[in-house]
């Protein structure tokens, strides 16, 4: 989900970001629905070792969507792109590190 939102938002217009969002949310609900359910299925009808064919039935699927991508879309032009900043959830200099990111001269300026 984070990778998804990262690579979402990176190619998002300034007022699409709730959207995006919400609808990410949506599909990774449809996803924590659904996965279990099918694993279940799978070990049901073929054993408990189907779980791990299952997982990596979904992994492989995943890294061929990934390549597809990769080949149809061009990467986000450097102008757009800013420093990574990691940030604990529970770090005490968070906001220190929230406003600096605030007070850079635009996007890739940090």
């Amino acid at each position: 989900y984070s990778l998804s939102a990262a690579h979402s938002n990176d190619r998002a217009d300034k007022g699409e970001f709730v959207l995006i969002n919400a609808a990410l949310m949506l599909f990774y609900s449809f996803g924590a629905i659904g996965g279990p359910f099918a694993a279940s299925t799978a070990m049901q009808y073929f054993g408990p070792s189907a779980l791990f064919v299952f997982t990596a039935v979904v992994y492989a699927i995943f890294v061929v969507v990934i390549l597809y991508r990769m080949q149809v879309r061009s990467g986000v032009p450097a102008g757009h792109r800013s420093r990574f900043i990691g940030l604990l959830r529970t770090s005490t200099v968070f906001a220190r590190l929230a406003k600096r990111n605030d007070d850079s001269d635009g996007p890739g300026k940090q």
